[in-house]
């Protein structure tokens, strides 16, 4: 047989494996597991509580606060892109939206600086959004920001409010486990896990992921607890109210 012969049918072969390996998600060899390239695909990329979801199909669990409410979103530049769909969900709706974008900003700046309890008290919400853990992915302890989740947190006090995680590149060093033990389930949203559109520079998501993402964010409320009205808005993204923006330096 010519050399370019075998050469074709060991190529061939090898494809044959491969399409075959591709639809398991497990295969094991004398008791031991191998990895396929399914589960190779779905590891730390998949999480399956966390998926985008069609807002058109989601219905509210919780019944939802039907008055125009005044609604504040605080945190880093992640906060850029989910506002302007937030902000079509506050117009449609009849609510006030006022966004702080603090670029570069952490769970730390924000606890130690006061600026959350300024904003409230200068815009009385009635609901407050969170964004934050973005810039603490890669921390060194991340059970060190504990107590400035726990700031954050007595600043907004009684008021109702829910905490969106960093949208992971990669995998953290902790940071979302610490959120989400720290206020719980309910209000905490893991985006970890997430297939995003990312922007030019790999970690932010593009325009239109964030518009999923928020919308998402807005599925997930209205089965986890009490709500602002969160119609679908006709237009797909607005301006927020009134937007302030601080650099690294405030």
């Amino acid at each position: 047989m010519r050399p370019y012969i075998k050469l074709l049918i060991l190529l061939f072969s090898a494809f044959i494996v491969m399409t075959v390996f591709s639809e398991l998600s497990e295969v094991r060899l004398f008791g031991h597991k191998i990895v396929t390239m399914q589960s190779f695909l779905t590891h730390d990329t998949i999480n399956d509580s966390v998926e985008f979801c069609d807002v058109d199909t989601t219905n509210d669990v919780i019944a939802n606060d039907t008055l125009p409410r005044v609604l504040l979103f605080v945190g880093d530049s992640m906060v850029e892109g989910l506002s302007s769909r937030l902000g079509a969900y506050a117009y449609h709706n009849g609510h006030k939206l006022y966004t702080v974008i603090w670029y570069g900003s952490s769970t730390e700046k924000w606890a130690e600086s006061g600026k959350l309890s300024m904003y409230i008290e200068s815009y009385k919400p009635d609901y407050v959004f969170i964004c934050l853990g973005g810039n603490e992915l890669f921390v060194r302890n991340a059970d060190e920001r504990r107590k400035y989740v726990r700031s954050i947190v007595s600043e907004i006090d009684s008021l109702p409010f829910i905490w969106i995680g960093p949208p992971n590149w990669k995998d953290d060093t902790g940071i979302n486990e610490v959120i989400r033990s720290e206020i719980g389930d309910k209000r905490f949203f893991l985006s970890k896990g997430m297939r995003f559109d990312r922007a030019a520079d790999g970690m932010h998501p593009t325009e239109k992921s964030s518009c999923e993402w928020m919308d998402s964010v807005v599925c997930w409320m209205k089965r986890q607890m009490p709500h602002p009205k969160m119609e679908i808005p006709a237009e797909k993204v607005r301006k927020p109210y009134k937007t302030i923006v601080l650099t690294p330096d405030d």
